[in-house]
């Protein structure tokens, strides 16, 4: 807390209430310290009490998983897949119909007349 912003909490209170404002600035300074967090606070004109508005979350303890945002986009980084040779696709699908269906090499092309 700088020196002016106590200036002029100090000057918003009676001057009867100077030692216990005191004394409530130095215990919070000290929680701030103790726990490395920060505090949103109010001081009442007439009591010369503190409130405290809000407190920032703690800090994140030491070896814990910390994200941090990737360098790229992800639709910088997209694996295209590469177009597969159409030959050797077809070549594997007849062997596999040969292979399963004997039966399509030895039918006769036409209808048997005898």
């Amino acid at each position: 807390m700088t020196p002016e912003t106590r200036a002029r909490l100090f000057a918003a209170v009676p001057l009867y209430l100077w030692p216990y404002l005191w004394l409530q600035l130095w215990g919070l300074e000290r929680w701030i310290r103790a726990n490395k967090r920060d505090v949103l606070f109010s001081v009442s004109k007439r009591t010369g009490k503190l409130y405290i508005t809000a407190i920032s979350d703690a800090p994140a303890p030491e070896g814990r998983y910390v994200y941090e945002a990737p360098q790229q986009f992800a639709w910088e980084r997209l694996a295209l897949p590469e177009a597969p040779d159409a030959s050797v696709q077809f070549t594997s699908i007849l062997r596999a119909v040969f292979v399963l269906f004997p039966c399509v090499i030895a039918a006769p092309l036409g209808p048997d007349t005898s």
